[in-house]
């Protein structure tokens, strides 16, 4: 299209990601689904120096109606220029302080000693604690080197001088403020650069962090729980004479001060201060030598051990408190028996509110050069402007975060998942939202939408009926079913979306009902009540032929229906709602018997709910079953019924608990209700044949003052209809199980290689490892038979995480941050209840950990990540049996390279690709970005943040640079450290797995992935509650930590991972700060040849193939033509050799239809690939030019321009342009 038509520009993608690093080189991050950041083992380059990710950001045009144009480069001599503003800032430093989604307290900030830090202080305010550069700005092609922009002049704590931070961060449990002189630095937050159209390149900071105050803050974990296991588990064995010491071991530790008062010290079975404690017989403690506490367990020779909750030892340990103390265990044996006893765990605690305030997340006096900010566009064509002027929806933004030490592996949630389950129709996956109903005239009408719907008959569908129609997708084609006007069975299908129907009818049943379609086990429900009230299930995996059968009841008689079914999968099982004959409404739910292949129904009958004409209807939506029905005074009620337990085994009460939707219209029909795009739709026509939509989220219900709920669904006129029968909605969704599920589970797979849990759960081989021999097939298929793979999988994934509604965005106040009822203020934060870490996936949430809420005396919801209400959907449908296969990926990370994908999908691409390698939770705070990545109020729309916060219609605060990315931990280290066990392992690995794959089967054997005794990590350090040094360790030493990287595949998928690059200072005093390299994976010589009898050009990487060359077939070695890969590494493309024997001419191409067409016409033989090169230049590359002498048949490759203008001017060569780029 004409550039004229561009109406409006807008920046992609609209939310980048890029990443520290402390080398000159650098990579561009991906750019379409499925790739991968920089491919390869090359994470680090020459001299060790880790590669910071950059982020790519591209300008495309719009015309009035919205539809993409074209992308915009910068073209001069066309016309068109590209200016690009971007404004990055640090904002950490004078942010809130984090303390955790459920403690955040908005009077709280980092730095707190340095003015202003008053409550209702506006942190853009503190501009001596942000760095901030300046609006930058860059354009043209090519701008890098010394050309680049660069992000400096912004200075950290200028101007400050003397302040005071809080003394127990130099002495923990202390009271008081300590003075503190701060000095300022100027940082730098990395450079700007254009590629060769002039797309902007965003390169973060080098990973520079340090403290500027004086005293110097030591990063650590401030108030926190600590813990020393006293004495080991003794298992029972015969006594051995009384009085007997059978068990006694001794420690040495600080304990903590107790300035504040709130110290605890428990004796207790586990290492989070919980767990019962016993002794056969008796438990002596001591301390220096001196007994502080003894109990015995026997109650005086009973015969019978009686175990006691953790055990509060903190009186007995005041004398000590503050000191460095030896703490000794006896278990003593005191009457004949046994001997025995549990773990003894030393448990205790630093409440200081002050400490807790400012723990390694904040630290006063610290600073690091991660930042975030605002990429704006200007673009003119041939004189006439477009700007993008800091519009929310047209600009884009850029996270710098900290390196992502495992890159090829995604995250099982991602900023990407979030997004999707904020804007739902964002994911093609999602389907439409459908609505149908049956004509004046007796036809089905079906219409597309959720606010004004248009209804039309099925094009090819002529037979006329009565009754409700209903609809649904079935293997990607679309059906519609209802009952003939003489009672017969029809179904219609169309296999082009809905533009035509092809109908017929299904067997003999006669029926008044109308039937219900669903997808149940991988085939085509239809759900009919055939005369005397009896249910019939016919299946379908044709869509075409069907099996009916009755519902067996096993020994007792089935309910009889007097009305129209709704059948529905839910969790894997099959469920049917319908009303009785005394206008009851009755749910029939099929279960497996248990050891048996026999299926049979149990029914269950509301009697306390009262029907008129209509019937009920059933839905799923957020992992619930709903019922909604039409009372008898034309109301309408819903309920939800939660089981979340896959296919049961046994019959279950199904209850409901109903509530009048207020709002609804009035009407005597039945509605209809069903899940889609995260939302829960209610359809309804009403008195006056007007059709309504109502929608509902997530956590719609309400508690109020009086008994029971209001129901909030929000209800639009979307039509005006001729009908006398209800409506029906549904969503139609193409579930693929290779795109949408085997992800999830390769993810969790793959995990075993960095994650201690799940090297435990699913290490290759194990029950967990989803991807062992013979799996995959169970859990790719829809049917029956395979229906447990299905639920074995579901049983173990988490539910969805508990909603809090009333827990506002930061930096908002929690009206009332706790459990329970405070000064007549009810709680914001619901009690979390049971929590299981045992579920999938074995990640924290925003909850925080187990341990922080059991020191913290909390039970906070979401202290274990789940998938997203978006992911779970998927799940639902595919434990359900409702998917299609797909295609199975044939390599390890397949994606279409951008320029290959169509022009109108590129946009959305870039936005996907950015934010698929990131991390999703848990946010405690998370290391890219936090929790308010799950706050829609923070978006203008889907991937775009907007000018400022809304929560429920209230302007909180204004999103500024710097503010995305102001909650994170000062500096990164700190937090990089501090969660090293199961929180994002993806980016941070806790183990490295290898496998030693010269046995049979295979070995196993794992160890930290933060180890370095060499420079004083000690060993097991993440797992030595009293080690603090890894902080410092983290903060010196992160770039030379290693990557760990694919180093193949099993035969089912599953990566075998390896770790690579790791610095060998790290392991050995005497060796530098290097990275060892892979051999396979370098940077290679390109060596030069020429044979000027045959006059042939020749180039390769070999040195054997070089030094055979010239000495046996009459080839000279010039020079070392450049530098380029091998093997291939991300960005870079494969140059193909190519000789022709009978004019004896060598040919290099990176164009496979080039070489294709030189096999196939000009009599060349392939050699296969030279080596690696890069098709646009990147930074520190140059142009490898190409040129043809015909008469002498020679293809001659150069980087030299002069040697280029040579050849053509004197030497009969012709240019024919630049063949790529390489390395000088």
């Amino acid at each position: 299209m004409s550039l004229e038509n561009i109406s409006y520009i807008k920046v992609f993608p609209g939310i980048g990601t890029a990443r520290v690093g402390n080398s000159p080189e650098y990579f561009i991050g991906p750019e379409s689904p499925g790739s991968v950041p920089n491919l390869g083992k090359n994470y680090k380059d020459t001299n060790g120096l880790l590669k910071p990710q950059a982020s790519r950001f591209r300008v495309y045009g719009y015309d009035v109606n919205h539809k993409i144009v074209t992308e915009i480069t910068h073209d001069p001599a066309n016309g068109v220029s590209l200016e690009w503003d971007v404004h990055m800032r640090n904002l950490k430093a004078a942010n809130y302080a984090f303390q955790g989604k459920f403690g955040f307290n908005p009077d709280q900030y980092r730095n707190p000693g340095v003015s202003p830090n008053i409550p209702d202080t506006d942190p853009n305010s503190r501009t001596s604690l942000i760095i901030d550069p300046g609006m930058k700005s860059i354009s043209g092609i090519n701008q890098n080197g010394l050309n680049a922009m660069q992000l400096d002049g912004g200075k950290i704590f200028s101007g400050i001088g003397k302040a005071q931070i809080p003394t127990s961060l130099y002495k923990k449990g202390e009271s008081g403020m300590t003075d503190v002189t701060y000095s300022e630095k100027e940082v730098s937050l990395g450079r700007l650069e254009t590629d060769k159209d002039g797309r902007l390149i965003v390169v973060g900071g080098k990973g520079d962090a340090g403290c500027l105050i004086e005293p110097p803050i030591i990063v650590q974990k401030g108030a926190g729980f600590l813990y020393a296991l006293l004495g080991e588990a003794q298992k029972a064995k015969p006594t051995k004479g009384t009085p007997n010491t059978f068990y006694t071991n001794t420690i040495t530790l600080d304990l903590p001060k107790d300035a504040s008062g709130n110290l605890k010290v428990l004796l207790a079975g586990k290492n989070d201060g919980t767990g019962d404690v016993f002794v056969d017989d008796e438990c002596i403690v001591k301390v220096n030598g001196s007994q502080v506490y003894s109990h015995d367990f026997s109650n005086g020779n009973s015969g019978k051990i009686t175990p006691l909750a953790p055990i509060d030892i903190t009186d007995n340990l005041k004398p000590y408190l503050g000191q460095n103390v030896t703490i000794s265990i006896e278990y003593v044996d005191l009457y004949p028996g046994s001997n025995s006893g549990s773990s003894f765990w030393l448990y205790y605690t630093n409440e200081d509110p002050t400490s807790n305030g400012n723990s390694y997340f904040n630290n006063p006096g610290w600073y690091d050069d991660t930042s975030g900010g605002s990429i704006n566009a200007n673009v003119t064509i041939n004189g006439k402007s477009f700007a993008t002027d800091n519009d929310p929806k047209k600009r884009g933004w850029v996270a710098v975060s900290p390196p992502k030490y495992v890159p090829t592996m995604n995250n099982v949630v991602s900023l990407l998942d979030l997004q999707l389950a904020m804007f739902p129709e964002q994911d093609p996956v999602s389907g439409t939202v459908n609505f149908a109903i049956l004509d004046s005239n007796g036809l089905p009408n079906i219409a597309t939408g959720n606010s004004t719907l248009s209804f039309a008959p099925l094009s090819g569908v002529a037979a006329t009926g009565k009754g409700r129609p209903t609809i649904v997708r079935y293997n990607g084609d679309d059906y519609a079913a209802y009952t003939g006007s003489s009672g017969e069975n029809l179904i219609a299908v169309s296999t082009d979306n809905g533009v035509t129907w092809t109908e017929s009818q299904i067997g003999t049943n006669s029926t008044q009902y109308a039937p219900s379609l669903c997808v149940y086990n991988g085939q085509l429900a239809y759900v009919v009540v055939v005369k005397g009230g009896y249910i019939l299930v016919g299946t379908s995996s044709d869509g075409k032929t069907f099996d009916f059968q009755g519902l067996n009841s096993g020994s007792v008689g089935p309910t009889l229906a007097s009305s129209s079914p709704s059948a529905v999968t839910y969790n894997g099982g099959l469920y049917i709602a319908f009303a009785t004959a005394d206008d009851s409404i009755a749910i029939a739910h099929r279960y497996l018997v248990p050891n048996t292949n026999t299926y049979v129904y149990a029914f269950n009958t509301l009697s306390d709910k009262v029907l008129s004409s209509s019937y009920p209807v059933l839905g799923v939506f957020f992992g619930e079953l709903y019922c909604a029905y039409t009372d008898s005074s034309n109301n309408s009620y819903i309920g939800s019924y939660n089981n979340y337990a896959p296919a049961p085994t046994e019959p279950v009460k199904v209850t409901f608990k109903f509530k009048e939707v207020t709002g609804a219209p009035q009407t005597k029909l039945s509605p209809s209700i069903a899940g889609s795009h995260g939302k829960l739709y209610y359809a309804i026509v009403d008195e006056n044949s007007d059709f309504y939509v109502g929608t509902g989220k997530p956590g719609f219900y309400e508690k109020t003052t009086k008994p029971g709920f209001i129901t909030e669904v929000n209800f639009v006129k979307a039509s005006t209809v001729s009908t006398n029968y209800a409506p029906i909605v549904a969503n139609f969704s193409n579930i693929s199980f290779y795109r949408d599920i085997y992800p999830i589970l390769k993810t969790v797979t793959d995990y075993a290689w960095v994650n201690e849990p799940a090297f435990q759960g699913h290490a290759p081989g194990s029950m967990g490892d989803f991807l062992r021999d013979g799996s995959i097939a169970g859990y790719s298929s829809s049917s029956e038979a395979n229906n447990p793979y299905r639920t074995f999988v579901f049983n173990a994934i988490r539910p969805a995480e508990q909603l809090t509604p009333n827990v506002p965005p930061p930096p908002a106040a929690i009206p009332n941050p706790t459990n329970k009822i405070v000064n007549g203020v009810k709680p914001s934060i619901p009690n979390g209840g049971v929590q299981s870490g045992r579920l999938m996936p074995h990640l924290f949430g925003e909850g925080g950990s187990n341990l922080e809420n059991t020191f913290n005396n909390t039970n906070f919801p979401n202290q274990w990540l789940s998938l997203t209400p978006h992911q779970l959907w998927k799940i639902q449908e595919w434990v359900n049996g409702n998917f299609q296969l797909g295609t199975k990926p044939t390599e390890n990370f397949p994606s279409t390279p951008l320029d290959k994908i169509p022009l109108a999908e590129q946009p959305a691409a870039l936005n996907f690709s950015a934010l698929e390698p990131t991390v999703g939770g848990g946010f405690h705070p998370g290391i890219e970005l936090t929790y308010y990545m799950k706050e829609p109020g923070f978006f203008a729309e889907a991937f775009r943040f907007a000018d400022t916060i809304m929560h429920n219609g209230k302007l909180i605060q204004p999103i500024t640079p710097g503010s995305v990315a102001g909650y994170m931990s000062i500096p990164w280290q700190g937090d990089f450290w501090s969660c090293n066990v199961s929180w994002w392992a993806a980016m941070r690995p806790d183990i490295v797995v290898t496998m030693d794959t010269s046995l049979h089967p295979p070995k196993l054997d794992k160890k930290l992935w933060f180890r370095g005794e060499a420079v004083g990590i000690p060993p097991n350090a993440d797992n030595i509650p009293t080690y603090e040094g890894g902080y410092e360790h983290m903060v010196k030493y992160w770039s030379d930590f290693g990557f760990v990287v694919p180093s193949g595949t099993t035969d089912e998928g599953m990566f075998v991972m390896d770790e690579t690059e790791r610095a060998p200072c790290l392991d050995d005093v005497n060796a530098p700060c290097t990275p060892v390299n892979s051999a396979e994976s370098s940077s290679l010589p390109f060596y030069r040849l020429y044979n000027g009898q045959i006059h042939d050009h020749f180039y390769t990487t070999s040195v054997s193939e070089r030094d055979n060359a010239v000495k046996n077939l009459g080839y000279t070695f010039e020079e070392i033509a450049c530098i380029v890969y091998v093997p291939q590494i991300d960005g870079a493309m494969p140059l193909y050799r190519l000789y022709n024997g009978q004019i004896h001419d060598h040919f290099y191409t990176t164009s496979v239809s080039e070489r294709d067409n030189a096999i196939k016409k000009l009599g060349y033989t392939s050699e296969g690939i030279a080596c690696y090169v890069y098709l646009s230049q990147i930074e520190g590359t140059i142009p490898l030019y190409r040129l043809y002498n015909g008469q002498i048949h020679d293809h001659f490759y150069t980087t030299s321009v002069s040697e280029r203008d040579n050849a053509t001017k004197n030497l009969g060569y012709t240019s024919e342009g630049i063949a790529c780029y390489v390395f000088n």
